[in-house]
């Protein structure tokens, strides 16, 4: 297993510990625990929801492709989630809203779009 365990925290207070990301660098590995991830994972989710309410995403169908859009890391990242909602063909302009929505907040022009 060459898996690096290497929790949020670490990463964070990595100048405050001095620690140092070599393979054995760490004198024991923390226990794998996915809570601290589910609730950065949650937190995030949260405030694409506010961010979408705020954007008047009215409906469901909006806020789960406003939230896809704006937090997908790049364009694959972004087709991957749209696909993985499986949005019916007569609801699919509205794919084409919310991003012309998203791209009209925009202040400068964002290749992303």
């Amino acid at each position: 297993d060459n898996m690096m365990r290497v929790s949020w925290n670490d990463l964070v207070q990595q100048k405050l510990t001095g620690q140092d990301w070599t393979m054995g660098s760490r004198p024991e590995a923390p226990p794998l625990d996915n809570k601290p991830d589910e609730t950065i994972q949650s937190n995030s989710f949260n405030r694409l929801l506010n961010l979408a309410k705020a954007q008047k995403m009215n409906t469901d169908l909006r806020r789960s492709i406003f939230c896809v859009i704006v937090g997908s890391c790049d364009y694959l990242d972004c087709f991957e989630g749209i696909i993985k909602l499986g949005i019916k063909p007569k609801e699919q302009k509205e794919i084409a809203n919310v991003l012309i929505h998203c791209l009209l907040q925009e202040e400068k022009y964002n290749r992303y779009y």
